[in-house]
């Protein structure tokens, strides 16, 4: 584990701020997702889809347009106690980078926000 950080830490993120990310899945979605893992690859795109569209939305949309962040995100499927519980962890850049590769820093992150755009973009890749 030490060695996979070092290699993160050393070679993959980029010299900007980043944060810690943690995307629950709702309760009452958790048991499509037991019976059916393949909808677990859904997890980490909508939870991207979601920071993502979060900090856009704080830039002007000259500077939004075709802006992106970084992140590692990961699938974990069980909670503290081991109970099926899938959920996304995920280092994201905080902020984003427009098309010339310039990094706009965005501190003010609404992790409500972002928890609510993961939940309605899961529902709505569910229901496709």
């Amino acid at each position: 584990m030490l060695l996979f950080a070092a290699k993160v830490t050393d070679d993959i993120l980029l010299a900007v701020p980043h944060r810690f990310l943690t995307n629950p899945i709702p309760k009452a979605i958790r048991g499509f997702m037991l019976r059916d893992r393949r909808l677990l690859k859904l997890i980490p795109r909508c939870a991207f889809e979601a920071v993502k569209r979060s900090m856009k939305e704080s830039l002007p949309r000259d500077i939004a347009a075709g802006a992106t962040c970084g992140a590692i995100l990961a699938i974990h499927t069980a909670g503290n106690l081991l109970q099926w519980n899938p959920h996304v962890h995920g280092i994201v850049s905080e902020g984003l980078f427009d098309r010339q590769g310039k990094f706009h820093h965005i501190s003010d992150l609404d992790a409500k926000r972002v928890e609510n755009l993961f939940c309605e973009n899961l529902l709505t890749e569910l229901l496709k």
